[in-house]
């Protein structure tokens, strides 16, 4: 399996069949998906990928299609929308399409299997198959955090009788760019898989005395009772839904020998200086052998 949005190159896309067959660029500040070929492509799964100066791939996005021609004009339909799955790939898309650049298109059809005789395409399962292969960042944002990995509705359906709640989160997703998108990822990868069905997500509306963003509303990862309140000291991160990408983790967590590239916002706590870089290598911040710890001693009942 490839490692966390990682990249990949075109031998691995040739290898697995994925052929280029488009780019998606942004045309005075519309976002447009324009095909190599007119003629439609059946039952397949395509990747929205950005190629890197050195010829490395880094995979954004894997969908599946019926008819590759009909799924680009429902994206692009999306894409002016005001807000959904659509608005905020927008977004995503365009933080990646600054000062002229495009991302491309590759297309893999999909195998076949046959049921007396009838022939039924594997893109479905081939979809789970490549999203697991190379973990592509927009799919693992949307599965944690819009499809509900971690709760079965999803955040939205989550708060569906919180009003209150349910625009704080539409307001955040709203402006959720790359950043943000990276932070909710990269504690997936901190989670490595294994205690996901356990871990949950509460909304504070207002967070007091524990943060530098007082009295503004956080999304807290932990773990929670049956009636819903959080379990105390198993949380593993907090992130003010405020503009400036940021996170708050447990002091524990923290490396010891790593004190430059970190704000202790208080006793308890810490935060890596440079969100970006800790996006990028979490385990620069976080000790490994302490977080699993953290997990043995506190979420082992």
């Amino acid at each position: 399996m490839e490692g966390f949005n990682e990249m990949t190159t075109i031998k691995t896309l040739k290898k697995y069949k994925f052929e280029y067959e488009g780019r998606i660029y942004l045309d005075n500040n519309e976002l447009k998906i324009v095909l190599c070929d007119s003629e439609d492509i059946e039952d397949c799964v395509y990747m929205w990928a950005d190629f890197q100066n050195n010829g490395k791939i880094i995979p954004l996005y894997i969908g599946k299609a019926r008819s590759l021609i009909a799924r680009v004009k429902s994206h692009e339909k999306g894409f002016t929308g005001d807000a959904g799955t659509g608005h905020d790939n927008r977004i995503y898309l365009a933080s990646k399409l600054n000062d002229g650049k495009t991302l491309k298109l590759y297309v893999r059809k999909s195998c076949y299997f046959e049921i007396d005789e009838k022939r039924f395409p594997r893109y479905s399962s081939e979809e789970d198959a490549f999203i697991k292969i190379f973990n592509p960042e927009l799919n693992i944002h949307r599965k944690i955090i819009i499809k509900g990995k971690f709760t079965n509705e999803g955040l939205l359906k989550k708060f569906k009788n919180d009003k209150c709640r349910q625009d704080i989160l539409k307001d955040y997703f709203k402006t959720c760019e790359t950043a943000k998108i990276k932070l909710f990822t990269t504690i997936y990868k901190l989670l490595e898989g294994e205690k996901v069905s356990e871990f949950d997500v509460k909304i504070v509306k207002s967070y007091t005395g524990v943060t530098k963003y007082e009295g503004k509303p956080h999304i807290v990862f932990c773990r929670v009772h049956d009636n819903g309140n959080a379990i105390a000291g198993t949380w593993l991160a907090r992130i003010p839904l405020v503009c400036k990408p940021w996170i708050n983790l447990p002091a524990e967590l923290k490396c010891d020998d790593r004190n430059d590239i970190i704000e202790l916002t208080d006793n308890d706590t810490f935060s890596p200086c440079k969100i970006g870089e800790f996006t990028e290598d979490p385990y620069a911040y976080v000790d490994k052998d302490k977080l699993e710890r953290f997990f043995a001693e506190k979420w082992s009942f």
